[in-house]
């Protein structure tokens, strides 16, 4: 499948009801291409952060998972399905540390690459802290 041209609205929420719940929505534009079992969007990050270098994503959308790729700065993989525990490396210039993240939740309604893809998630830090976290990805044809 050629690249296809799609908007992407990223709602995320950190420390779901916790004191320190906070929320973030990314709007941007992205390519769109479908592989055998999953669509994938690639989009530019950059301007979410303070960094004179180019941050990519990569969100892979499966009938079951989410898979998240960020490289530049920093560069992880994190891969969410329902049920799952999975380690995370985060790698920057600075320092790398492991993470852990159990998806709660997971709820696809993409129709041909286009809807919503839904997932709550603990991540886990060392020394026993963790937090709740919910992502919703919203992707249209049309600018949002």
């Amino acid at each position: 499948m050629k690249a296809k041209k799609v908007w992407l609205v990223i709602d995320s929420t950190f420390d779901v009801g916790g004191e320190e719940e906070t929320s973030l929505t990314l709007y941007t534009e992205g390519d769109m291409t479908k592989d055998d079992d999953h669509y994938t969007y690639s989009y530019d990050e950059s301007h979410m952060y303070e960094s004179p270098v180019t941050i990519k994503s990569m969100l892979e959308v499966g009938e079951n998972f989410v898979r998240r790729t960020l490289s530049g700065d920093l560069n992880y993989v994190m891969h969410f399905e329902e049920g799952k525990v999975e380690s995370v490396l985060y790698q920057s210039a600075e320092a790398s540390f492991m993470t852990q993240i159990e998806t709660i939740e997971f709820n696809n309604q993409l129709m041909e690459g286009l809807g919503e893809v839904d997932f709550l998630y603990r991540i886990s830090f060392t020394m026993g802290q963790s937090m709740i976290n919910r992502i919703s990805v919203r992707i249209t044809g049309d600018k949002a």
